[in-house]
């Protein structure tokens, strides 16, 4: 995992959390606004299979185009993968094949990451913009929802704990989200299979972003910017 430090990227922070050393290594990349004509000449450019790219041509929506593609452009970089690697589990969780290293994807708005890990992890990134609160009431339990109160920002702390548990946990929306129990000091969640650790990220003003993680010790997170377009 040490190799990708030596990438020309800007490490953005470090964060140590205290005793075996595992490292996690969050990637991510601000899309630039594209017209059709920047990404058609945007998305040639990348070095990518042909497969990858071969649905861009015409895509029904750019802007998720590109952060689709970005996240597989990530991938490929830092995890030294082809595109025969890249598989869906039964859950269509996406893994490597034959590769001890795990990873996931998440975007909002104009912002993708990408987390990686040699352990069981998950992330989700939220852009934080006004929202019907009331709507959401039914995903929390009632003491989450008491605490949320009207507070945007701890609803969208709490909703990325809930999405980086499910990714984490590998069973996705086949999970519901009442059922992740999110412990009041926002550090641990459990699911009926485990318990999560929980770190929130700052990456870019006005976003929210957690990663769930098995527990571990001395967790080192390096996040780093690295551009893709």
């Amino acid at each position: 995992m040490g190799t990708h430090l030596s990438y020309k990227s800007i490490h953005r922070e470090v964060v140590s959390l205290a005793k075996t050393s595992t490292v996690l290594t969050l990637y991510f990349t601000v899309l630039p606004a594209f017209t059709n004509e920047t990404w058609e000449e945007s998305w040639q450019q990348l070095d990518l299979p042909a497969e990858w790219k071969y649905h861009l041509q015409f895509p029904k929506h750019i802007p998720t185009a590109a952060a689709s593609l970005a996240g597989k452009a990530m991938l490929k970089k830092y995890c030294y993968m082809h595109s025969k690697q890249l598989r869906k589990d039964k859950y269509g969780r996406p893994y490597l094949l034959n590769s001890p290293i795990d990873f996931n994807i998440s975007h909002a708005g104009d912002l993708v990451v990408l987390l990686v890990s040699d352990r069981k992890i998950g992330v989700d990134v939220e852009k934080i913009s006004p929202i019907a609160l009331d709507d959401f009431e039914q995903v929390f339990t009632q003491q989450e929802w008491q605490i949320i109160g009207k507070d945007l920002n701890l609803f969208y702390r709490y909703w990325t704990i809930k999405e980086a548990v499910m990714k984490a946990d590998g069973r996705g929306m086949h999970i519901p989200l009442q059922s992740i129990h999110i412990l009041p000091k926002l550090t641990q969640a459990f699911t009926d299979r485990a318990e999560w650790q929980l770190i929130p990220v700052q990456i870019v003003h006005g976003y929210a972003c957690t990663i769930a993680c098995l527990p571990g010790t001395n967790d080192q997170i390096s996040i780093i910017q690295t551009p893709v377009f």
